[in-house]
């Protein structure tokens, strides 16, 4: 199918699944439509009850069926204040959606930074095996998202160089499939009713509406889905995260160490082979448990393979060896257990034994330092 023409198909037969903060059932946009909808509240399924409180799931919605308006649509209310999707409630409603909701495919505005099982890979795997395909839109800030970066899910993100709601750039060989429309996008809202947003989120409306159009097509296989926006993309990239160079980089990292091993840099680890340097390895406290732990097994649901790492002793690393940088995560917790405070111990050494240091967390204590 060529996307330019591809006006024909408007979702006629085709059902999506959209996760996001609901639908405002009063406005202009749905009159005259039969949607049905579920509702996430304290860990429980509730059919019905899906009034979006925020705007988003409304925005989405109106984003895609503006271009596919015969799609049968089924709403699912995943969050309700705020924009934030916690792993459990995730899986909850994606496991649900699997025994519960057969569909054709499913829209995922939001995601999570960090995993803490392999649970979720699985229940996108056993979906994506009944041949429904998943779009998930990748972490506004740049950072990698689940479910995005699952290898059985088309993650997504927003270029500015796609002009038009059927331009696409697509990726080889990394954990973003597909780039949609960036920009500025006309919404419908819920007050007001209309309003002016951005962001990936947003941007992966027009995959999925795509997507819909190819399964309308005949399109139904997931590898034939990426084909069809490969064929189409206005450019192909190649592994982008290592082709971009950091032409005003102020200093270079060529072999780095983490310490520790926290929520905080585990997107470090999971994804390493797409890193620009070498992490050397992790180290940790003693006493934290984690010390000797191999951690390349919790990787293994990702697009990129991973290393495999033994976590080290912090207090026992070779300060004289060839790493040139030190990552420092979260530290409050075990400097606590230590009595010892980690972040000026490391910011110390690496003084000493000349070694670039990049704390993730911002620490009022090197700060103080820096200024005396």
């Amino acid at each position: 199918m060529v996307f330019a023409d591809s006006q024909q198909f408007k979702g006629k037969g085709v059902k999506a699944v959209i996760i996001d903060s609901g639908l405002k059932s009063s406005h202009a946009i749905i009159k005259d439509k039969t949607i049905s909808g579920y509702s996430l509240k304290n860990g429980v399924v509730c059919f019905g009850a899906y009034d979006d409180n925020i705007g988003h799931g409304t925005a989405v919605y109106s984003l895609i069926n503006n271009i596919v308006p015969e799609t049968e649509f089924v709403i699912f209310k995943i969050f309700d204040s705020d924009f934030y999707c916690t792993q459990d409630a995730l899986e909850t409603v994606l496991e649900y959606i699997c025994d519960h909701i057969p569909c054709d495919v499913i829209n995922i505005s939001s995601g999570t930074c960090v995993l803490e099982s392999e649970h979720m890979y699985n229940i996108c795997k056993k979906i994506a095996e009944k041949q429904t395909i998943i779009l998930s839109a990748f972490d506004n800030t740049g950072a990698i998202s689940f479910p995005a970066a699952f290898d059985c899910v088309i993650g997504v993100d927003a270029s500015t160089n796609c002009k038009t709601i059927n331009e696409f750039e697509y990726v080889d060989d990394s954990i973003i499939n597909i780039r949609a429309k960036a920009g500025m996008h006309r919404v419908a809202w819920t007050y007001p009713e209309y309003a002016f947003v951005e962001g990936t989120s947003f941007s992966v409306a027009y995959a999925t509406a795509m997507t819909i159009k190819l399964v309308e097509s005949g399109c139904r296989d997931f590898n034939e889905i990426l084909g069809e926006f490969k064929k189409n993309a206005i450019s192909i990239h190649s592994h982008s995260c290592l082709d971009n160079q950091n032409q005003f980089s102020i200093f270079t990292i060529n072999k780095a160490i983490v310490f520790p091993y926290s929520k905080e840099v585990d997107s470090f680890v999971r994804f390493s082979d797409l890193l620009r340097f070498k992490i050397d390895f992790i180290c940790d406290y003693r006493l934290s448990g984690k010390v000797g732990m191999n951690i390349s097994k919790k990787s293994q649901f990702a697009k990129v393979k991973v290393n495999e790492f033994i976590i080290k002793d912090i207090e026992k690393i070779d300060w004289n060896k060839d790493f040139d940088t030190v990552i420092l995560g979260y530290t409050d917790k075990i400097s606590k257990m230590a009595k010892c405070d980690y972040k000026e111990y490391v910011f110390k050494m690496c003084i000493k034994y000349k070694k670039i240091f990049i704390c993730l967390i911002i620490a009022h204590n090197i700060i103080c330092m820096l200024h005396k």
